[in-house]
């Protein structure tokens, strides 16, 4: 039975890592797609958009769908789809708007995955080892996301763009195969009804948000924003007053105004949105500070994965002793610190050594919080509404990450308001010694917005999570 489990493990960890995987390793390819498929920016753009948006809002869909039917044949045939929109993407896309429609494809294969897998996994564990099992889930997701831009990088220089589509299709084989082998379904509720009302309301909600994050990022239309944040507003008070009318809702709100689960997972999007920041502006650092070549710079990123793998490992063990409380706020802590202690210092502590060190506090902060995060989650759960945590755990990380990427793109904008995108690359094609005095304010207050985010985490779990923890 042992064996079995970490076979179980093993099968999800391939599909989160593909599916994460695929939400960034496309970025580094998308000037040469462009100039191969003879397409434009605002149109090749949307082979990311679109990826992300099916993934993040059929998320809590797949869930719900998998408490009705279970989560095998979901995860399995996620596995199918992804694959499938893997291969079209990678040989048969002939245009740009081709390969956005079978990025669509890989979405809702993904969405499919990363909705059940916690919601299996933690369904064949006994609950005092259900934080090691999560660590590895976890590790699995953040690798395949912080991999990307590298492993897309090495492809792409040595295969080409389709190389990073076509890649999939033996792993995906392998992985629907094992899932149809190897997963054991967890408890349905075949009584349960879909919710398609809701379904329509929260896409209806969620997609616009996102939109509008993106266009913040972007310093897009004011007008735009305004547009696509009124339809979400609106849409979100649609869903809410619908939920509490309905018996077989989306949304679980009695399980959302659990104190301990809302501190969680409104924490989790406050790490996930301070991570973002290091995501996007850590890159600015190394090559319009310090001047670092793209494949230095890549192997320094790497650092941070790295460290988050081995702390989450830990932090998944030790919070099946000590509690999952002691040690998000520790993470959460040491990542607010990590981010204002980079900012203060960032001109002075250019080291590669001190560089290095920096990344690895930002790696075990994130391993030290995610990990006993998602397994708090989880555990705070009903074994018969898993399959909604499962989905809520990868959706309020794209929502999280969104939103701090749009924080961060705003603050370094607003720090510099002299400064364009056209001008911001003229800068970085001159060098570090032009562009280190322009960009640096931009970046410490970007920092200091991720410290900001970080903090956050720690209050909702002050707030809130003391209380449920003393109820446990």
């Amino acid at each position: 039975m042992l064996a079995k489990r970490w076979l179980i493990i093993f099968t999800v960890a391939i599909g989160n890592f593909m599916a994460s995987l695929d939400g960034t390793i496309v970025n580094v390819s998308l000037p040469t797609m462009t100039a191969d498929l003879g397409s434009n920016l605002s149109t090749i753009a949307w082979v990311t958009i679109a990826y992300r948006l099916v993934s993040a809002t059929l998320l809590l869909t797949f869930g719900r769908l998998s408490d009705m039917i279970g989560s095998k044949p979901i995860y399995a045939y996620g596995f199918a789809i992804f694959t499938v929109g893997s291969g079209l993407a990678g040989i048969v896309a002939g245009s740009a708007e081709e390969l956005v429609a079978y990025r669509v494809i890989q979405g809702v294969g993904s969405a499919m995955m990363l909705s059940n897998g916690f919601a299996i996994v933690t369904s064949v564990f006994p609950l005092q080892e259900r934080g090691k099992a999560i660590g590895m889930m976890s590790i699995s997701w953040t690798l395949g996301s912080s991999l990307g831009p590298a492993l897309g990088g090495i492809l792409l220089a040595q295969l080409g763009w389709r190389s990073i589509f076509t890649i999939n299709l033996p792993i995906g084989l392998l992985g629907f195969l094992m899932a149809r082998r190897f997963l054991e379904d967890t408890k349905r509720r075949p009584e349960a009804r879909m919710d398609y009302l809701g379904t329509v309301t929260f896409v209806l909600a969620l997609a616009p948000f996102l939109v509008a994050l993106r266009e913040i990022s972007e310093a897009g239309s004011l007008v735009n924003v305004l547009i696509m944040l009124s339809v979400s507003v609106a849409s979100l008070i649609a869903l809410v007053i619908h939920e509490r009318r309905v018996d077989d809702a989306l949304l679980d709100l009695k399980l959302i105004r659990r104190p301990f689960f809302a501190a969680s997972v409104i924490g989790r999007v406050g790490m996930v949105g301070s991570l973002a920041v290091v995501d996007l502006m850590v890159p600015f650092y190394l090559t319009g500070v310090l001047g670092y070549s793209p494949l230095f710079l890549g192997l320094l990123l790497i650092s941070l994965p790295l460290t988050f793998g081995v702390v989450g490992s830990l932090s998944g063990w030790f919070s099946d002793k000590v509690g999952v409380l002691p040690l998000v706020l520790v993470g959460s802590f040491t990542m607010a610190l990590t981010h204002f202690f980079f900012s203060m210092t960032m001109v002075q502590f250019d080291s590669v050594a001190n560089v290095l060190l920096v990344l690895m506090f930002f790696g075990a902060a994130s391993g030290l919080f995610f990990i006993p995060n998602s397994s708090g989650l989880m555990g705070d759960t009903p074994d018969s509404r898993k399959g909604f945590t499962s989905s809520v755990l990868p959706s309020s990380w794209n929502i999280g990450h969104s939103i701090g990427s749009a924080v961060a793109s705003l603050t370094f904008t607003v720090s510099i308001p002299a400064l364009s995108a056209v001008s911001l690359g003229e800068l970085l094609r001159h060098g570090s010694a032009s562009a280190a005095p322009v960009i640096v304010p931009g970046l410490q207050a970007s920092f200091m917005a991720g410290g900001v985010m970080a903090l956050s985490a720690i209050l909702f779990y002050l707030v809130w999570g003391r209380r449920v923890q003393k109820m446990q």
